[in-house]
């Protein structure tokens, strides 16, 4: 049979084999069901009301916003740590090298579809010369020396699609490193902002401690004054130096928290701990933006820790693919073609010519179950991302929805908790004159004193954990990374949805140090 008819009738019979693939044309994201917002979402006014007097609000897309979210805070020295950390922060660099390692696996991958091209050059010496074992005379046995240069590609024909499979499994896998950096980046956000603001909180808190100090001080002199004139006794000079020394036993404390708080900073920004400034002038500094109303509660799937397992549950069902095809037989290409001779000068000729083809169908009989258990482990591994896929999900709406249910109470609280600082600082400073005057005893004195001491520092630990409720929930929301896009290949894709030009983020601009902040104008987002 002529060479182009017999490559014409194998032509024909791998197009037929290659009809019967087992590769399915989509793989598809598991549907969970969701919400339509979060229970705890404030609701959306009728109307959104213009910025407070003296306000300069600025209106932000939700896609613009929570990528660099933290820039809400309004806090140049705050940014410039977040900035430093998205360049230096050694997790987020490693996470970077495990992507890289992932594409160039995907890479390799790729290239296994396509035809491997080798060239090989030998000179070899053999004996005895001819056939091995023949007859020899002589004293010696004769040797030959036989040159050779040829090209030899090798391809594995993908009729089953196993290739293909393999290489989408390996691309969804570079993504899933992609989403991966980005969770790790997610993180390191979150965790600069947070170690920030504890650092301001300690800040606050040690300040307060050491006007105190200051304050029951002076009081402790003037009650040695009155001792001297006969008008105090010592058991109140022994009360408010009890009283002194109890509050000079908080400082180290609050001291140590702080400096944690400093070197976790520091930690998180790739700085040496101990290296790091800071010129923080505390949480009132800062401006606490409006939690936006009718968030939907899909918006929570541009988060990168959900892309992961979207990723990983695509790739899954590749690498179910990969095993049902490996039920079927391969069938293997070569082809080889060179110059071979004993005669370095006579290699070029055209006497010299040598090429063959081989085509290789390899049928496994037995193997006691390997294979085909290789399809059910894939099956079983899907499923499992499937169930961890949905967990996921509903962690992370339990997430938003503790967080906005920590800036709500915590808002309620903090308004309680100033009412109740404000008035201690009254009853303060009322028992400080009465006590002057004669007209109360020591013991209110001191009361009024720890009372006011302890709400004020209330103050600052609600005011932190309500910043820290706001972390969390844009942390949950995915804030600190760039959306990115659908993964690639056909079938059902969850996407988030995009805010349209109804969606309006109003941030107020923070109030001066040591005044109540005022909280930014209402946000709106219309579903």
């Amino acid at each position: 049979m002529p060479l182009l008819t017999r490559l014409v009738l194998a032509s024909v019979l791998v197009g037929s084999l290659a009809g019967c693939a087992v590769k399915r044309g989509q793989y598809d994201v598991p549907d969970v069901p969701l919400p339509t917002a979060y229970p705890r979402a404030p609701a959306a006014p009728e109307s959104v009301p213009t910025a407070a007097a003296g306000a300069t609000a600025s209106a932000h897309q939700l896609d613009q916003v929570l990528p660099e979210w933290w820039r809400l805070l309004r806090s140049p020295e705050l940014d410039s740590l977040v900035a430093r950390a998205l360049r230096d922060n050694q997790d987020l660099r490693a996470a970077e090298q495990r992507w890289r390692q992932a594409q160039a696996r995907a890479a390799q991958a790729g290239a296994d579809r396509l035809p491997q091209v080798t060239a090989s050059a030998q000179r070899r010496r053999e004996s005895a010369a001819g056939e091995v074992g023949g007859s020899v005379t002589g004293g010696h046995t004769p040797t030959r020396d036989i040159g050779q240069v040829g090209l030899r590609a090798d391809l594995r024909l993908d009729i089953w699609g196993e290739r293909q499979a393999m290489y989408e499994s390996a691309d969804l896998q570079q993504w899933r490193a992609r989403f991966l950096r980005d969770e790790v980046q997610r993180t390191v956000v979150a965790n600069v902002v947070l170690a920030y603001l504890d650092y301001l909180s300690f800040d606050d808190r040690l300040r307060v401690a050491v006007e105190t100090d200051a304050a029951v001080s002076d009081m402790l002199a003037a009650i040695e004054v009155r001792m001297e004139k006969g008008d105090a006794t010592l058991v109140e000079l022994e009360q408010q130096r009890a009283a002194v020394y109890a509050v000079k036993a908080t400082i180290p404390t609050l001291e140590l928290q702080r400096d944690e708080a400093l070197n976790n900073l520091a930690l998180q920004v790739g700085a040496v701990p101990g290296a790091l400034q800071l010129n923080g002038q505390g949480l009132a500094s800062l401006n606490f933006p409006t939690v936006l109303p009718g968030m939907p509660s899909a918006l929570l799937l541009r988060r990168p820790d959900i892309r992961v397992l979207e990723a990983r549950l695509l790739a899954a069902d590749a690498d179910i693919d990969t095993a049902r095809t490996r039920l079927l037989p391969p069938l293997d290409l070569s082809a080889q073609a060179g110059y071979g001779s004993q005669y370095m000068s006579r290699l070029f000729e055209p006497s010299t010519l040598f090429w063959n083809v081989l085509a290789s169908l390899s049928v496994t009989l037995f193997d006691h179950g390997k294979r085909d258990n290789e399809v059910v482990y894939s099956k079983a591994v899907r499923q499992e991302l499937v169930e961890t896929y949905g967990r996921t999900i509903y962690s992370a709406v339990r997430e938003v929805d503790d967080a906005l249910n920590g800036i709500r109470l915590g808002s309620r609280r903090l308004a309680a908790q100033r009412q109740a600082a404000d008035a201690s600082r009254r009853a303060w400073d009322y028992s400080r004159e009465s006590y002057r005057a004669g007209a109360i005893d020591h013991l209110l004195l001191l009361d009024t004193e720890r009372t006011y001491h302890r709400n004020l520092d209330e103050q600052h630990v609600i005011d932190r954990a309500r910043y820290r409720a706001l972390v969390n929930l844009f942390a949950a929301l995915g804030g600190g990374v760039a959306g990115a896009e659908a993964l690639p290949g056909k079938g059902r894709r969850p996407t988030a949805p995009v805010a349209g030009a109804g969606t309006v983020l109003d941030v107020a601009v923070p109030a001066a140090v040591g005044q109540p902040r005022m909280l930014g104008t209402r946000g709106l987002i219309k579903p």
